[in-house]
């Protein structure tokens, strides 16, 4: 089994699509009534049907998870965002760390899930081994949902599927 797809719950997914259209350029690949797969890999599902398939309550800005893009012009995003968003609660606004990199964490406010964490152990093992970044995030982010049982619902083919557990892969 491998992973395809992070699928995150949202209020309004119109909105959602718009919003990552507006600011990452994703666009549209499926829509299918509620459940819609956006470019990159990027799945919103709207809340209505995510609470009615897991018949459980949907717990917004959980922060237990996030989603990470890169932005050459970092300045020139935030100032998209705060035009076309303003509306937007930021984690922290623009910082530089110690090792340069300028970083700002806002969840959408769509998102039901939102975690923030350093890449950069991510990064340098990327490129100390060669493995792609995405499959090592997307290593981190299974890991992380392995704890959340609302997580044990992934896409396989065009269905949801509920698994009992999940397992983390042993570094």
């Amino acid at each position: 089994m491998r992973l395809k797809n992070i699928l995150i719950v949202v209020k309004d997914i119109e909105r959602a699509k718009q919003f990552y259209h507006d600011l990452f350029g994703l666009e549209m690949i499926l829509d299918n009534d509620g459940n819609m797969i956006l470019t990159e890999g990027l799945v919103l599902q709207e809340e209505k049907y995510w609470k009615e398939f897991i018949g459980r309550a949907i717990i917004p800005e959980n922060n237990s998870c996030e989603l990470y893009f890169e932005e050459a012009d970092i300045e020139g995003f935030i100032e998209r965002l705060e035009r076309y968003y303003p509306e937007v609660k930021y984690v922290n606004r623009l910082m530089t760390h110690s090792w340069e990199q300028k970083v700002m964490k806002a969840p959408n406010p769509m998102v039901t899930f939102s975690k923030t964490f350093d890449v950069m152990p991510l990064i340098n093992k990327s490129r100390m081994t060669g493995m792609k970044f995405n499959m090592l995030l997307d290593h981190c982010i299974g890991k992380s949902a392995s704890s959340i049982k609302e997580f044990y619902f992934l896409p396989v083919g065009n269905k949801l599927m509920q698994y009992d557990k999940m397992q983390s892969i042993r570094s």
